[in-house]
C-alpha cells in the first residue's frame, strides 16, 4: 500500500493490546497498528499528511462503527446488526480456536483483527491471524486455567479488561 491510493479501500491490521495503543475506542478498546505499522505511517506522513491522517481515521473508525454496532440495541437486525461489520466465520473460528485451548490473552490482549480489500463489504472486520498460544493448554495456573472446564471469555480478569464482544456475540 502507498500513499496513492484510497485511504478507505487501504487494507489494515490491528492487534487489541494493553500496552503500546495508537488508538482507543470509546469502549475504551486499546489498539496498535500492525500493518501498516505506527512507523511506517509516520514515513508516509512526511509525503503526505492529510492522507496518513484520514487513514488512521478511518481505522478508528471502522472499529468504532463496529463496537457501537455491537454495543448497541439493534446488534442481531441482519440489516443493521453486527454482520454487516464483522465476518462471522472468522469471528466463531476464533472464538473456537480461544476456548479450545484454554488461551488466556485470546480475548484480552494479542487479539488481531484486520480489514482487506473486500470491496462489496469495506468495512467487514475479520478476526485473526491466531497468535500468542505461550501461556494456552494449562501453561497459565490464574484464574484456573489449568483447569479443563469453564470458559475463558467468561472469566473477568483483574491486570487486564476483555472487551465486552466475545460475552456479546455469545
Amino acid at each position: 500500500i502507498s500513499p496513492d491510493e484510497p485511504y478507505k479501500s487501504v487494507p489494515f491490521i490491528a492487534e487489541l493490546t494493553s500496552f503500546k495503543s495508537d488508538l482507543r475506542t470509546r469502549k475504551r478498546s486499546d489498539f496498535e497498528l500492525v500493518y501498516p505499522s505506527s512507523k511506517k505511517l509516520a514515513k508516509w506522513h512526511d509525503k503526505d499528511p492529510q492522507w496518513t491522517d484520514q487513514l488512521t481515521q478511518e481505522v478508528h473508525k471502522t472499529l468504532a462503527q463496529f463496537e457501537n454496532v455491537l454495543k448497541g440495541r439493534d446488534f442481531k437486525n441482519p440489516i443493521l446488526g453486527y454482520r454487516r461489520r464483522i465476518d462471522t466465520d472468522s469471528a466463531v473460528d476464533y472464538f473456537i480456536m480461544q476456548e479450545a485451548f484454554k488461551n488466556v490473552d485470546g480475548f484480552r490482549r494479542s487479539l488481531y483483527i484486520h480489514r482487506g480489500r473486500d470491496q462489496a463489504h469495506p468495512k467487514r472486520i475479520f478476526f485473526g491471524p491466531l497468535w500468542d498460544f505461550n501461556l494456552a493448554m494449562g501453561n497459565l495456573r490464574f484464574y484456573g486455567m489449568n483447569k479443563s472446564t469453564g470458559w475463558v471469555h467468561q472469566k473477568r480478569f483483574v491486570i487486564f479488561q476483555e472487551p465486552f464482544w466475545f460475552r456479546r456475540l455469545v
